[in-house]
């Protein structure tokens, strides 16, 4: 994991500063169930997540670094305990005698709610620029 300011970095933070910050979450024990691998593929997973998001900074900003830091331990966490990639549609009853399937939808939303909560004074909307 190369961590920032490092060239080339792959993340905001360090496996230390999660683990530090997951001290004073509630609920935060899933975290420490990981092994340190386990946590700094977590915390790539979640910048690689955070930087499809339209964000208006400047990274030598602390108030914008002091968001992005948080809001990555919030996605790592939230990827954590959701398998983001699991198929929309799982099956919910099975019904042999009369040999039938019911189908539930299970989107499960690709950010955590507190990362965007976190990083909502920096998100832009894209727009499309029509010239005539």
């Amino acid at each position: 994991m190369i961590v920032f300011p490092t060239v080339g970095f792959n993340s905001y933070i360090d496996v230390d500063y999660a683990d530090e910050y997951f001290t004073t979450r509630i609920r935060g024990d899933a975290w420490f169930a990981l092994d340190d691998d386990q946590k700094e593929i977590a915390l790539i997973s979640a910048y690689r997540k955070l930087c499809l998001l339209s964000l208006s900074v400047e990274l030598n900003s602390y108030d914008f670094l002091a968001s992005i830091s948080q809001a990555q331990c919030e996605q790592a966490l939230y990827e954590v305990k959701n398998d983001l990639d699991q198929s929309a549609t799982n099956i919910s009853k099975v019904d042999l005698d009369g040999v039938s399937i019911d189908w539930k939808s299970s989107q499960v939303k690709q950010y955590s709610e507190m990362a965007m909560a976190l990083l909502s004074g920096y998100l832009t909307i894209r727009t499309v620029k029509r010239s005539r």
